[in-house]
């Protein structure tokens, strides 16, 4: 075969992010049997390691229809290592010019892929650092602090204001502009519609609340109750905290009780509520 008549472009190709070919281009390249190919191959990985075949020469197996139904065949994918540790001893009146010509191809694909991410890599816009976020997360907690609002709610308002989905991919040149708007925010001028108008009115806090946070505390006191031997055993209650916890609490949740149960609405609450109030 003429290798001057072969597009070696497309021998070569990309998988799993690795240039490959494979042992039927290979076959077809150097005009030989694909079998003998094959031969080539299992008897290279007789006499190498594993470690340096195995991810040179990755096995491919698939059904081929015939007339009798299926059968499996095989084939190989080639690095360039493995490419040329199998070529090497090819000989032939053209064989030297098709392994240069073969070689050259991924050589090819290899920059045109450096091309690429150097082209990606120039249009994306500039990163930043934690550190350079610093002044962004300071903003960030003096807004919090003075207006009440949750750091959440805070990020989300920049990541909407700047088109983000995460602050790490805030572009480095609009760093100083978001740190603007959060001071902006903080100081309630300059951003109309954006600015809360008034210092938020704290959540109400109902029947609910204070039902869920004396069931939760009771819980906790039962756990105490339940490990408190083992607690002191190991030493780790020696002030007495825990004991107390337990034993001198009793008139207060007695008393939250007592308030807190008649306005409760939530029967299945009242209910778990009461199913842990002993100790």
């Amino acid at each position: 075969m003429n290798a001057i008549s072969i597009n070696f472009q497309n021998f070569v190709q990309i998988q799993n992010s690795q240039i490959v070919t494979t042992s039927e281009f290979v076959a077809q390249a150097f005009d030989k049997q694909h079998k003998h190919v094959l031969e080539k191959i299992e008897q290279i990985s007789k006499e190498i390691k594993a470690s340096f075949f195995e991810p040179n020469f990755r096995l491919k197996a698939k059904q081929v229809k015939t007339g009798f139904g299926y059968r499996e065949t095989k084939s190989y994918e080639l690095t360039k290592d493995g490419f040329m540790l199998l070529v090497m001893g090819f000989t032939g009146k053209q064989a030297m010019a098709i392994k240069i010509t073969y070689i050259e191809a991924f050589n090819a694909m290899s920059e045109a892929i450096l091309d690429l991410n150097s082209t990606l890599s120039d249009n994306l816009p500039a990163k930043t650092t934690a550190d350079d976020r610093t002044p962004l997360r300071q903003a960030v907690a003096a807004l919090v602090g003075r207006k009440g609002i949750d750091y959440s709610t805070t990020y989300g308002m920049i990541h909407q204001r700047f088109n983000v989905g995460a602050i790490e991919d805030l572009p480095a040149e609009q760093l100083p502009e978001a740190v603007a708007y959060v001071h902006a925010l903080t100081l309630h001028t300059g951003l109309v519609g954006e600015v809360l108008d008034a210092e938020p009115a704290p959540a109400p806090f109902d029947d609910l609340d204070v039902a869920h946070l004396l069931l939760h505390a009771q819980d906790i006191r039962l756990f105490i109750r339940r490990y408190l031997p083992a607690f002191e055993n190991l030493g780790i209650d020696k002030g007495g905290a825990l004991w107390s916890y337990v034993h001198d609490t009793a008139p207060v949740f007695n008393r939250v009780r007592a308030a807190a149960l008649p306005r409760l609405k939530d029967q299945w609450m009242q209910r778990q509520i009461m199913k842990t109030a002993g100790v």
